[in-house]
């Protein structure tokens, strides 16, 4: 049901359990805000991403295979404006990283709650990226992502004419985020509010034409406006936790 006042969030599910599918349907049925829009398997969702153009894409990891990665990887390379969460039995920093790197939104275990997971739908249907505040309290997959942008290159691709100067408030921001803080520990560390945090975001994916946090993160190293950090990650001392 659709409340008429709300704008309705249209959201795939591709799940290789009928059951769990079942279980998220009657979610999103229960939410006023939401239409489903398709459910099904894996091997079908990419074709019926591009037929329906659903605002966000439910996508089951599809143990022990993983092929929900290459799923998600094909609806983000077709169908750039429908958000892909990844949903997973269980949580490891490898699935994490390997989540990032085929730009999803956002990366939540199969038991998380019926209501938060409807929260995170709403929020990556707003535009937000969650799965850059999944790297917080994770260094392992900061560290990868370190690594990987270290050796990364743009072949082919003039750097600079992408990027724009970013200033320094936009670099401390963006070095924060290479470092898995979220937007709480940010605002925090710089005396800053999170909407600053996030108009600050906003400006600097414009300036690098980024896809998300990751892609601006991976520009910014390679054309020299950020510098890789060294040494171990640490939380912000004092930080509030990320929600």
């Amino acid at each position: 049901m659709t409340n008429q006042n709300l704008p309705a969030l249209t959201v795939l599910v591709a799940d290789s359990s009928e059951i769990f599918r079942r279980g998220i349907l009657r979610a999103l049925q229960d939410a006023p805000d939401m239409d489903s829009v398709w459910d099904g398997e894996l091997v079908e969702s990419v074709e019926a991403t591009e037929a329906l153009q659903p605002d966000v894409a439910l996508i089951d990891i599809g143990l022990p295979q993983q092929r929900g990665l290459s799923v998600a990887w094909q609806i983000r390379m077709r169908n750039p404006a429908t958000a892909t969460i990844i949903l997973s039995p269980y949580e490891d920093d490898n699935q994490v990283f390997q989540s990032v790197k085929v730009g999803a939104a956002a990366f939540v275990a199969k038991d998380t709650p019926a209501d938060d997971l409807l929260r995170h739908i709403r929020e990556v249907g707003a535009g937000a990226n969650l799965i850059s505040d999944t790297l917080q309290g994770r260094p392992g997959v900061a560290s990868q992502m370190i690594q990987q942008f270290e050796s990364y290159s743009l072949a082919g691709i003039e750097t600079e004419k992408l990027v724009s100067p970013l200033t320094n408030r936009e670099r401390q921001v963006l070095s924060m985020i290479s470092q898995g803080h979220g937007n709480k520990q940010i605002a925090a560390s710089l005396g800053i509010n999170e909407q600053t945090v996030k108009n600050q975001m906003s400006g600097i994916m414009a300036k690098l034409h980024a896809n998300n946090r990751t892609h601006a993160v991976v520009l910014a190293l390679n054309s020299g406006w950020l510098d890789v950090p060294e040494g171990p990650i640490a939380p912000v001392p004092g930080s509030p936790p990320a929600s």
